[in-house]
């Protein structure tokens, strides 16, 4: 459900306001532009990034093999090229609701800015 909130103080309100469950955590995600932007990878966005997604990775490893040496999986491998501004399957998700305001704000002259709250279980 979209609320417009249109101050840092109605922001901690609502967010104050969430209290989570005893066995939930709370994590948030934020798109500058609610309109363009949907909760998708940026990898699922375009066919071709799909497609071609093995071969970007392949390839960044292979230029900076050191600051890939320790990672033991590929998706520390993702979490990494994420650093790199490459698009990943991975989605950006924080603890911090302040962290996910800042970035919906973010050189947001006209677009509205999104906040996304995610209520997780913490055991299955």
């Amino acid at each position: 459900m979209a609320q417009t909130i249109q101050s840092l103080e109605g922001f901690t309100r609502k967010i104050r306001a969430l209290n989570p469950a005893i066995d939930e955590v709370l994590l948030y995600r934020c798109h500058s532009d609610r309109i363009q932007f949907k909760l998708l990878p940026s990898v699922l966005r375009d066919r071709k990034l799909v497609d071609a997604e093995y071969a970007i990775l392949r390839e960044l490893v292979a230029s900076h093999p050191g600051e890939f040496a320790a990672d033991t999986t590929t998706l520390e491998q993702l979490a990494r090229v994420q650093h790199y501004s490459l698009p990943t399957r991975l989605l950006d998700i924080t603890w911090n609701p302040l962290v996910a305001l800042y970035f919906a704000a973010k050189e947001n002259d006209v677009k509205t800015g999104e906040v996304i709250v995610f209520r997780i279980k913490k055991t299955l």
